[in-house]
């Protein structure tokens, strides 16, 4: 019999314990380090950890394997609160609270959607325009909140926006860290390209904002002008 071997990038404290296929997909159950104490999110208490674990597991999606979904699958535990007995799931720290998928996963979204919008998006990754919808939105919100180290060099710039909804001239710009593809900022939200409506945002501080009032006037300046710099 043929054997395959993956290998899998997998967030800081996270390991792999079993894996199955199934169909088309490729399911992974992994686990991580449980809390020694947990704070209690109705009476605020914070105490050793009291952990009871379901029979049931959770399932998420995580990336796409040779073009093929894949789900992450871990067991579903909860503390206690020995206060008040509220109960509690322990939040995974692959994924953010009330979601079904990674964050890696939302990132891959965000990826996709450059020269696409929401419905293409949703097509091929099998998933509802709604949800990546929401995830354009959770990604948005964790942008504004983002701060940049101001010591931080970055030397090459990636400029671009994103359709947010077919058929609606509505678009986002983000930019890039080239050095490490990593997203270092949203410089706003508006109704058409090279006219946006710009908001503030804390990201990379005086340049951010100057960066910002240029890029509604000349976008290719702009970029041409960074990678010169």
């Amino acid at each position: 019999m043929a054997s395959v071997t993956i290998d899998v990038d997998l967030p800081p404290g996270v390991s792999i314990t079993g894996y199955q296929r199934h169909g088309d997909g490729h399911g992974f159950e992994v686990s991580w380090p449980w809390p020694d104490r947990c704070r209690c999110d109705r009476c605020r208490r914070e105490e050793d950890a009291h952990i009871e674990v379901k029979d049931t597991a959770q399932v998420v999606r995580d990336l796409d394997i040779w073009g093929q979904p894949s789900f992450w699958a871990y067991q579903t535990a909860f503390h206690r609160c020995p206060h008040c007995h509220h109960r509690q799931h322990l939040l995974p720290p692959f994924k953010r609270r009330d979601t079904s998928y990674t964050y890696r996963f939302e990132q891959q979204v965000l990826r996709l959607l450059i020269g696409s919008n929401e419905e293409e998006v949703a097509r091929r990754l099998g998933i509802s325009a709604e949800t990546v919808g929401l995830i354009v939105r959770n990604q948005l919100a964790d942008a504004r909140a983002k701060q940049v180290d101001p010591q931080r060099v970055i030397t090459d710039v990636g400029i671009d926006e994103l359709s947010l909804k077919k058929r609606h001239k509505l678009y986002a710009t983000i930019l890039t860290d080239h050095q490490c593809g990593v997203g270092v900022g949203l410089i706003g939200v508006g109704l058409r390209p090279g006219q946006l409506g710009f908001r503030e945002q804390p990201l990379i501080g005086q340049i951010q904002r100057h960066m910002a009032a240029l890029i509604g006037r000349d976008e290719w300046r702009l970029t041409v002008g960074l990678f010169h710099q």
